[in-house]
C-alpha cells in the first residue's frame, strides 16, 4: 500500500485500523499501484484460492495467470472502461483457477482512488468474493428455465404519463415458451408486444395490467389471433412493475371442446327434428287407430248381427255344420273386435300422461280377482294376495297392468283340478318387485324372448284365447313408470311374472 504518514500525522493510525478491518473481513481485498503493477494481495484473498499467503507474487499478472481464458477478455475490458472512466462500475463475474487446478467463480469489484498529477489513474482498491455456490444455483436454475416444458416469459410494464400499463417488453422466455408461441428469444427480447404483434387483441394488456397493479396472481385462458392459438396463461407479480407468466397452449382441447360442442349442438336439433317428427307420426297413428277403430267396428257389429240373426230366424231350416260355420263367424269377429280394443290401448299406453299417487295394489288385484270368479263362478281357483302393497303408480295405468297379469293366470290355470294364484312383494335394493305367480301350463324358458313382444303367443291351444297384445302392454306401462319386467315358466307347473314400477338406475 502506499503511505502519506509523512504529510498526514495520523495515517499509521488510520492504516493501522484498514489492517485489522483486512484481517477480519471474508472479502478477498486487494490493493493495486497502476503504475507499477504492484499488487497487495489480503490473507482471505490466497485462502479463497486455496493458497497460503503470499503463495505467489503480488503482482497483476498472477491476478492474470489465474482468470479463466474465456473470461479474461470481458474482465480486462470492463476494467479498461473503468480506468478511462472512474464514473464507469467496476463490476464483473469470472472464474478463478484454485491451487488444485479447479475453478471458482468470483465477483470482483473496485474503483479508482489516486490518480496521477496530470489526472491518470494511479491506485485501485478492491474485492474479490467467492459466489460459486450462486452460480452453481444459478447453473441449476437455468437448467431447470430452459428444460421445462411449459412456457415461461418474463416481462417489464410499461405506462403512460397516467400510470396505466399500455404494453409490455419482453425480458426473459424459455425454449419451451419459443416453440409454445413461434416467437425466437433473438428476435424479441428487449421489444414490446406490440411491436412483435400490433394486431394483439387488447385483453392480452389488460389481463397482465390487473396482475401488476394488484399483485394477485391471475390464471385465465386466452386466444391469440396474431398466432392463431390457445393458451392457458398463469400471470403473477414478482417484483413491482414486472410480471411472470407461465403458458401452457391448449389449441387442440379446445378444438376438441368446440367440436363436441358443435355435435352437441347439432345433436340437440336433430332430438328436436326427431321429437316433432315422431309426435307428428304418432299423433298420425292415433287418428289412425281411431279412425280403423271405428271404420272397423261398425262391419263387425254388422256381421255379428247378422249372423245371429240367421241363427234365430233360420234355426229350424239350418243344418249342424251350417249352425257351426255361424258360431265360428260370430266368435271370430268378437276376437277381432277384442283384438282391436287391446291395440286400442296398447297405442295409448304411450300416450297417457301419469298421473302417479299412492295406490294400495292388494286392494286393486282383489277387485280384479272378485271380478273374475263372478263371471266363471264354476272355477275351483284359491288365489292369495300379500295386504298392504303399496306402489307409487298411476291408478289406471296400474289396473291395465294388474288386470293382464292376472287375467293371464286366470286364463291359464283353466283347465287344472284346481288353480292357484298369488300376488306378493319384495324390497330388493330399496325398490319394491311384485310377484303373480299360478300354477298354470307355463311355458318353456327357450321362447322368453318372445314374452312381451307384440303378436307374440306361447300357446296355440284354441282353448286358450288371446291377441298376443297383452303383456306387450304391460311391459310399456311398466317401463312409462321407469321400471322392468321379467317372466319365468315351467311347462305345466306354472309361471312367474316379476315386475317393479321404481325408476331403474341409469345404465
Amino acid at each position: 500500500m502506499t503511505s502519506n504518514s509523512n504529510q498526514d500525522p495520523d495515517a499509521p493510525f488510520r492504516e493501522s485500523r484498514l489492517q485489522q478491518i483486512l484481517e477480519v473481513t471474508l472479502d478477498g481485498i486487494f490493493d493495486w499501484n497502476i503504475v507499477s503493477g504492484e499488487c497487495y494481495y489480503s490473507s482471505q484473498f490466497y485462502s479463497m484460492l486455496g493458497y497460503p499467503d503470499g503463495a505467489f507474487p503480488a503482482h497483476v499478472d498472477s491476478w492474470r495467470e489465474r482468470v479463466h481464458p474465456d473470461d479474461l477478455l470481458r474482465a480486462e475490458h470492463l476494467l479498461a472502461l473503468h480506468l478511462a472512466d472512474a464514473n464507469f462500475p467496476y463490476r464483473v463475474e469470472f472464474r478463478m483457477r484454485q491451487k488444485d487446478g479447479s475453478w471458482k467463480w468470483v465477483l470482483a469489484r473496485g474503483k479508482v482512488v489516486e490518480f496521477t498529477p496530470d489526472g491518470s489513474p494511479r491506485r485501485m482498491i478492491g474485492t474479490h468474493i467467492d459466489i460459486s455456490e450462486r452460480k452453481s444455483a444459478q447453473d441449476r436454475y437455468q437448467q431447470l428455465f430452459e428444460n421445462l416444458t411449459t412456457g415461461f416469459a418474463l416481462h417489464e410494464a410499461i405506462l403512460d404519463e397516467s400510470g396505466k400499463m399500455v404494453d409490455y417488453r419482453f425480458l426473459e422466455v424459455n425454449p419451451a415458451y419459443e416453440k409454445l408461441t413461434g416467437l425466437k428469444a433473438s428476435e424479441i427480447l428487449g421489444r414490446t408486444v406490440l411491436e412483435i404483434l400490433p394486431e394483439l387483441e387488447p385483453y392480452w394488456v389488460e389481463m397482465f395490467a390487473k396482475v401488476v397493479q394488484s399483485g394477485e396472481p391471475l390464471q385465465y385462458e386466452n386466444f391469440t389471433a396474431p398466432l392463431d392459438r390457445w393458451y392457458e396463461t398463469w400471470a403473477y407479480r414478482p417484483s413491482p412493475g414486472l410480471f411472470a407468466v407461465i403458458v401452457t397452449e391448449i389449441t387442440e382441447r379446445k378444438l376438441t371442446e368446440r367440436k363436441i360442442l358443435e355435435l352437441n349442438e347439432s345433436l340437440e336439433r336433430r332430438v328436436v327434428e326427431r321429437t316433432h317428427e315422431l309426435r307428428t307420426a304418432l299423433d298420425e297413428l292415433e287418428s289412425f287407430s281411431y279412425t280403423v277403430s271405428h271404420d272397423l267396428r261398425a262391419p263387425l257389429r254388422a256381421i255379428d248381427g247378422f249372423s245371429l240373426a240367421l241363427l234365430e230366424e233360420a234355426a229350424e231350416i239350418l243344418d249342424p255344420q251350417s249352425k257351426s260355420f255361424l258360431q265360428r263367424i260370430r266368435s271370430a269377429s268378437t276376437r277381432m273386435a277384442r283384438l282391436i280394443d287391446d291395440l286400442l290401448t296398447l297405442s295409448r299406453s304411450n300416450r297417457t300422461s301419469l298421473q302417479k299417487q299412492s295406490i294400495d295394489a292388494s286392494e286393486v288385484a282383489r277387485e280384479i280377482l272378485d271380478s273374475l270368479r263372478s263371471q266363471n263362478p264354476s272355477r275351483n281357483v284359491v288365489a292369495a294376495v300379500e295386504p298392504g302393497i303399496r306402489l307409487h303408480a298411476d291408478p289406471v295405468l296400474l289396473r291395465s297392468i294388474l288386470e293382464n297379469l292376472l287375467g293371464n293366470a286366470w286364463k291359464y290355470t283353466d283347465h287344472i283340478g284346481q288353480g292357484h294364484i298369488f300376488m306378493t312383494s319384495e324390497s330388493v335394493d330399496g325398490r319394491i318387485w311384485i310377484r303373480i305367480a299360478d300354477n298354470g301350463i307355463g311355458f318353456d324358458m327357450d321362447h322368453a324372448e318372445k314374452l312381451f313382444g307384440t303378436f307374440q303367443r306361447l300357446h296355440a291351444d284354441p282353448r286358450f284365447e288371446g291377441t298376443g297384445i297383452g303383456l306387450a302392454t304391460v311391459k310399456k306401462l311398466v317401463e312409462r313408470h321407469g321400471g322392468a319386467v321379467t317372466g319365468e315358466g315351467v311347462p305345466d307347473q306354472g309361471a312367474s311374472f316379476r315386475f317393479t314400477l321404481d325408476p331403474l338406475p341409469s345404465a
